[in-house]
C-alpha cells in the first residue's frame, strides 16, 4: 500500500510539473517574500562558550531564554538563564550547580510572571553519567528543585503545562554503564515530582519535545533505535496512561522527532529528520 502511494504521489507530482509548465507560459506565480528578520543584541558573556537551547513567552515584555555557559579546557558549565522585558535580554542569575560539572537547561515553560520552570541535566565531566535538572522561577528568584530519580542516570529535554498542577517534563533515563536508555516522564501536581510509566519501548528510546492540548491531551516525541535502525516514538496521554502511537517511517534507515506543537486536538504538527547516509540528512514533518 505503501508502494502504490508512493507511486501515485509521484505521477501526480510529474502531471502537475506539467501542468505547471504550461501554465507558465502565459503567467508567473510571485515569488514569496519573507519580512526581513531582526537579530536582538543579547548580553555579552566573557570568558566563557555559551549556547541557548530553549524559549517560552509568557507575554511580548517577558520571555525567557535557556542553555549553558561552558569552560572549554575544564569541560564543566553552568546554566544560562536570559530574560526579555521588552526592552532589552538581561542575563538572570540561577542557582549555582556543581561547580565539577557540566550543567545546562535545554527546556522552559511559562506560566505566569512568577512561575516559570526550566529543565536540563548536570552531568559529571569525567564518568559522563548526569542527572536530571530541574528549576523553579518564583518571581524573584530561581531555585533548584529535587527530581525523584536521584539514584538513576538522566536527562530531561522539554518541558509543557497546562496547568500550574499539571506539568510534564521528558527525557531519557540511562544505565549506570551508559549503554541502553528508556524514555522518561515526570510530572509536577502542585506539589512534588513523580515519575509517570511510559509506553513500552524496544531498544534505546528517548523523549525529545512534549506539548499539552489540555490536562489529558499531551504528546511526547522523540526515537527508539538500535545499532542498525531508529524509528519515530510517538507517546500519548490520554488522562489516565502514556500510549504508543504509530507513525509513518520515511523508508531511511533512521528517523528522529526532535519537536512537536498542538493547536488543538486534531492539529498536531512533529519536526524531525531522516537520513540513511551521515551526510545525507533530510527534514521530517508529520502532521495529525
Amino acid at each position: 500500500m505503501h508502494r502504490f502511494k508512493y507511486v501515485f504521489l509521484f505521477c501526480s507530482a510529474l502531471i502537475a510539473l506539467s501542468c505547471l509548465a504550461i501554465l507558465s507560459t502565459t503567467a508567473e506565480a510571485a515569488p514569496y517574500k519573507a519580512p526581513p528578520a531582526k537579530t536582538t543584541p543579547l548580553p555579552a558573556i566573557t570568558s566563557v562558550t555559551s549556547t541557548l537551547f530553549g524559549i517560552t513567552a509568557f507575554s511580548p515584555t517577558s520571555i525567557w531564554a535557556v542553555g549553558t555557559s561552558m569552560h572549554v579546557p575544564e569541560f564543566t558549565g553552568q546554566p544560562l538563564i536570559e530574560h526579555w522585558d521588552g526592552t532589552s535580554w538581561q542575563i538572570v542569575p540561577g542557582p549555582t550547580a556543581p561547580q565539577d560539572k557540566f550543567n545546562s537547561l535545554i527546556g522552559v515553560t511559562a506560566i505566569a510572571n512568577d512561575n516559570v520552570w526550566a529543565v536540563g541535566f548536570s552531568m559529571n565531566a569525567t564518568q559522563a553519567i548526569g542527572q536530571p535538572l530541574i528549576e523553579h522561577w518564583d518571581g524573584s528568584t530561581w531555585q533548584i528543585v529535587p527530581n525523584p530519580i536521584a539514584l538513576k542516570s538522566g536527562n530531561l529535554s522539554a518541558i509543557t503545562a497546562s496547568a500550574p498542577d499539571d506539568i510534564w517534563a521528558v527525557g531519557s533515563t540511562s544505565s549506570t554503564a551508559g549503554t541502553s536508555s528508556e524514555p522518561l516522564i515526570l510530572h509536577w501536581n502542585g506539589s512534588i515530582w513523580q515519575v509517570v510509566p511510559g509506553a513500552s519501548t524496544i531498544g534505546n528510546s528517548s523523549l525529545l519535545s512534549v506539548s499539552a492540548v489540555n490536562s489529558h491531551d499531551i504528546w511526547a516525541v522523540g526515537s527508539s533505535s538500535d545499532a542498525k535502525k531508529s524509528k519515530i516514538l510517538l507517546e500519548h496521554w490520554n488522562g489516565t496512561s502514556w500510549q504508543s502511537v504509530p507513525g509513518l517511517a520515511s523508508g531511511m534507515n533512521f528517523d528522529e522527532l526532535s519537536s512537536i506543537t498542538t493547536l488543538s486536538d486534531h492539529d498536531i504538527w512533529v519536526a524531525g529528520n531522516s537520513f540513511s547516509q551521515p551526510l545525507q540528512v533530510h527534514p521530517l514533518i508529520e502532521h495529525w
